[in-house]
């Protein structure tokens, strides 16, 4: 990438500011926070993609099919800031996000 643009910025004269990052989508990704982060300037988490990848659930099993027996016998309880589900899901989702920036800072 950085390679790409010092050639476009040789070749044509203009010099553009820009950071290089990557969206975190995926559990592996997540939890290997620390090792992007050696070439990444930022992150984006895909939580949604994380929690779907995590769990294999689609977009419709949660909004129609199963997702709500699973809340109503305490399987999953959601919040806002947190997430209190089977053990490993939480580190690449929820406040697994939070752990992913401590291991990239360091």
């Amino acid at each position: 990438m950085r390679d790409e643009a010092a050639a476009v910025t040789a070749e044509r004269g203009v010099e553009v500011e820009y950071l290089v990052g990557t969206m975190v989508e995926t559990p592996r990704a997540a939890l290997a926070a620390g090792e992007i982060a050696e070439v990444a300037e930022f992150f984006s988490f895909g939580t949604n993609d994380l929690t779907q990848m995590t769990f294999g659930f689609s977009r419709d099993d949660i909004e129609g099919r199963f997702m709500a027996e699973y809340l109503d016998r305490s399987c999953c309880r959601p919040t806002r800031s947190r997430r209190s589900t089977p053990r490993g899901w939480g580190s690449s989702c929820g406040w697994g996000s939070s752990a992913a920036v401590r291991r990239a800072r360091g």
